[in-house]
């Protein structure tokens, strides 16, 4: 099944996730001649992206990892397809709504409100606020959520600080 794709411009990326075993093959179309596209297969990817966003000059796919945790993922285009610069993942729910994330691509800042699969009967959440330095998803905050339960929950920085609403919470 399409579970993500992405239009860059004359490019587009597709994500066909088999969803039983976790793997996730990729697509690159070009698009600069309608009348000519033409698609290659940049290879399969462990885990399966849910949602795929441009991330500065990299990709940055967001989904699941073969464990059906979290998983973050920056790709560049190499000559044979995408390649992975760098991978975050963290055993946990969290939300496949893209509003849910924050995409700070100048910076390279991503921002996720998740819940620890361990600490799921306490009901603790978390909204964590990752930088990418082109190798590596650094945790940048890790700011609790109380009473999250899926709650709709947004993010922004101002001036330097990260807000973050959930439900009836206000976070800074």
């Amino acid at each position: 099944e399409v579970t993500s794709a992405r239009f860059d411009g004359d490019k587009a990326y597709i994500c066909t996730a088999e969803v039983i075993v976790f793997t996730d093959p990729v697509y690159f179309f070009d698009l600069s001649d309608l009348s000519d596209i033409t698609w290659t297969d940049t290879g399969i990817i462990d885990g399966y992206s849910s949602s795929l966003i441009n991330f500065g000059d990299y990709l940055l796919g967001i989904g699941f990892s073969g464990e059906r945790g979290l998983k973050l993922e920056a790709y560049m285009q190499g000559i044979a397809g995408v390649e992975s610069t760098g991978i975050y993942e963290r055993l946990c729910e969290y939300p496949s709504s893209y509003k849910s994330y924050y995409i700070d691509r100048e910076n390279h800042l991503v921002g996720i409100p998740v819940q620890d699969w361990e600490e799921w009967e306490r009901g603790n959440a978390f909204y964590l606020l990752l930088h990418f330095d082109g190798y590596k998803f650094q945790e940048v905050k890790c700011l609790p959520l109380h009473d999250y339960r899926g709650l709709v929950t947004r993010a922004t920085v101002i001036d330097g600080w990260l807000y973050v609403f959930c439900g009836p919470e206000f976070i800074v």
